[in-house]
């Protein structure tokens, strides 16, 4: 009875250590995940490093590589470097084990009998892992443990993941913490593309990990003429010299898109690596071409320029500049996600709008005029680029020359509230309230990012439908996907922008923005020359570019199409140099119409919304009129000013040209308001929009005016 008791207690012993040795050893997946490098990774499109940053400085251990990343030929050093019988034993190699123990014992060579499996579970020890903790060896009582813990990494464990940990986690030399992290330093290259003498190299060192450069060859040559006694050891002078030579600066060597992983980082800080969708050799090209236009900037004091390309059917980004070091003044600044005025380049989303509410067609006529504005007690005179004034233009014609003034009458016509409601759809982060803008929202007073810029572009080539970007694998924006036109507005913008006799007025023949292929583009600059943008789409890709200075100093004499402009070109050029471009097809909803003009301009062929052609086709200046209103005129804007108005009401003076019939007649929003005199005076009005019409008695129009007030 005594006896079976004691097997029962012993028993229980066995059984709690080996309960404790298999809860007290960590699953495989769970050491991967605790292992985390010292740096942030981002691999190009194909796998390779792209970017490297490091954020920790106690040791270099790059992310984790799986076994089939490391070479054959190194694997097997390895294994016949520290632990030839590694595929047949538990844990513990017991012939190596008593032979060291003999020959320690016997006063022989001092001998090392640890495993692979031995060494790997110094290595998991969380201090070590974890921390700065030194592998403490030589102790009787440390090989027991090693022993004891070795079998249950064995029980629980395969072999090829116990392979994989210790080629990860291996200490080599200096603060190299795996292979990864010593093959990228002193041979610029991954574990799986080392050469068999690179390979053998690095096996040597484990023993050994600040040896000589002179004593590795030996060592090495030693392994080696185990297995091949003819081994001719002077191939191994080479590889063995670039320890010597000392190790890379793997910081400066992998240094192609750090604002790209700056912002991928901010958006999935818990990753150690990251695929992206980048292409090195986009990235590259992109990165010489703004640096050589650059360079031709540089009288004009232009320091900084970003770009970013996507591909327009996933939203995945495929390049991205933030910064071109060689110039700017602070590099470390990303050009491509920093707030900046938009300019010109939102226009298109306002001409948008009031195409889908039907306020215009492509083909109205906007009178490209001096207009004078009031906003929070200033005065505003928009002008144009070139301080001309154009007169009566179509709408198309507005927009892809980028005209301001007819810009300004899009916020009048659709109201402050839809125009702020209209680029409040784009989802811009940086939105101020509708206040802060007043009617500058249309001449590029929104701060936007580059990149979303970029992807709000993009949405045109989807029918109108912004989806969030792809920044990498699993990396994405946090955002909804959304309509921000119908399709059928989206394909009438693609029209508009890629048409480059509607653009002549603004941009003349043959500029940056006329490629040999079809393209849809835009240019802005900003108040004071602060910010100098072009964007725009293939059938395959958006590219936009910004140029301008960090500092938001003005540049001299630069626009849209002579800054920016020429990147843009030469990065669509880059991309389609083997591919076609074409332009989209006509969705339904749409009807297409040859239209002429009554002052002669010729014939030509415009896109309406179904319903919104012009029956005949004719387009006419204005109705067969004997008087013409002169103020208010058609779409002006006129402010309420509180520091003088403290009732907030207005009166207006209307005036016209030419001589009114004896009984003409003035109408407001159809209420008759008396007979026209000149000037007629209107008392009372609030803000809000306003229809003035001056009628016979008939009831014929002679001329009408629209107007807004606030």
């Amino acid at each position: 009875m005594k006896n079976r008791n004691l097997w029962l207690i012993f028993a229980s012993v066995i059984l709690v250590i080996f309960a404790y040795g298999l809860l007290s050893t960590p699953s495989f997946k769970d050491l991967k995940a605790l292992a985390v490098g010292s740096d942030k990774i981002l691999l190009d499109n194909h796998g390779s490093i792209l970017q490297q940053t490091r954020t920790e400085f106690g040791k270099r251990r790059l992310p984790w590589l799986p076994s089939s990343a490391f070479s054959k030929i190194l694997k097997e050093d390895v294994i016949y470097i520290e632990d030839k019988r590694f595929y047949s034993h538990l844990g513990v190699d017991l012939i190596a084990l008593v032979r060291a123990f003999v020959s320690n014992a016997t006063g022989g060579r001092v001998q090392g009998a640890s495993t692979i499996t031995m060494q790997l579970t110094d290595l998991i020890k969380p201090d070590v892992l974890l921390n700065k903790g030194k592998i403490v060896k030589g102790s009787y009582f440390n090989k027991i443990g090693q022993i004891f813990r070795s079998f249950f990494i064995e029980l629980k464990w395969s072999k090829e993941e116990i392979l994989e940990a210790y080629l990860n986690l291996i200490h080599l030399r200096g603060e190299h913490q795996g292979m990864p992290a010593f093959t990228y330093a002193y041979f610029k290259k991954s574990p799986t593309l080392l050469s068999s003498e690179e390979a053998l190299v690095t096996a040597s060192l484990i023993r050994k990990p600040n040896i000589s450069s002179d004593r590795l060859v030996t060592l090495a040559c030693q392994y080696q003429k185990g297995r091949q006694p003819q081994y001719n050891c002077e191939k191994l002078n080479g590889p063995a010299s670039q320890l010597k030579n000392g190790r890379i600066d793997l910081e400066n060597d992998f240094n192609m898109a750090p604002h790209l992983l700056q912002k991928i980082q901010s958006m999935a800080p818990n990753q150690t690596d990251y695929r992206s969708f980048v292409d090195s050799d986009l990235q590259k090209t992109v990165h010489e071409i703004l640096e050589k236009n650059l360079t031709y900037l540089q009288g004009h004091n232009v320091s900084d320029m970003a770009a970013v390309v996507l591909e327009n059917s996933s939203g995945k980004v495929l390049a991205y500049i933030g910064a071109i070091d060689k110039y700017s003044k602070a590099k470390h600044v990303d050009g491509a996600d920093a707030p900046r005025q938009a300019g010109s380049t939102l226009k298109p989303f306002l001409y948008g709008k009031a195409i889908e509410s039907k306020l215009i067609t492509p083909a109205s006529i906007i009178m490209d005029e001096p207009t004078v504005l009031t906003w929070n007690g200033e005065t505003y005179r928009p002008s144009n680029y070139d301080n001309k004034f154009h007169g009566p233009v179509t709408a198309r014609q507005a927009l892809a020359s980028s005209l301001n003034i007819p810009a300004i009458k899009m916020v009048t016509m659709l109201g402050l509230q839809e125009t702020y409601d209209a680029i409040a759809n784009l989802k811009i982060s940086d939105l101020q309230s509708r206040d802060h803008y007043g009617a500058s929202i249309a001449l590029g007073a929104v701060e936007v990012r580059l990149h979303e810029l970029a992807n709000i572009y993009r949405s045109l080539s989807q029918q109108g439908l912004l989806t969030p970007l792809q920044w990498a694998e699993g990396v994405a924006t946090p955002m909804q996907p959304h309509q921000i036109m119908s399709p059928q507005v989206a394909f009438i913008m693609e029209s508009i922008l890629s048409d480059p006799n509607a653009r002549r007025i603004g941009f003349g023949w043959n500029s940056a923005l006329e490629t040999s292929f079809w393209t849809a583009a835009k240019t802005g600059t900003s108040k004071a020359l602060r910010d100098n943008w072009c964007v725009g789409i293939s059938q395959l890709y958006t590219v936009a570019v910004w140029a301008g200075n960090f500092s938001s100093e003005s540049m001299q004499g630069v626009s849209g199409v002579s800054g920016a402009g020429p990147s843009w070109f030469e990065i669509m050029q880059y991309l389609h140099r083997n591919k076609k471009s074409l332009a989209p097809e006509k969705p339904e909803g749409i009807v297409k119409k040859n239209i002429r003009f009554d002052w002669g301009a010729g014939e030509q062929t415009e896109y309406f919304l179904t319903g919104t052609e012009p029956k005949d086709g004719l387009i006419k200046l204005r109705p067969d009129n004997q008087i013409n209103i002169t103020f208010p005129t058609d779409q002006a804007v006129i402010t309420i000013d509180p520091h003088i108005n403290k009732s907030k009401k207005q009166t207006v003076f209307v005036r016209y040209k030419g001589t009114a019939p004896q009984e003409a007649q003035v109408f407001l929003n159809g209420e008759l308001k008396g007979k026209a005199s000149n000037p007629f005076k209107i008392r009372n009005l609030t803000a809000g929009k306003y229809h003035l019409e001056i009628k016979d008695r008939d009831q014929k129009l002679l001329d009408e005016s629209h107007f807004t007030l606030f």
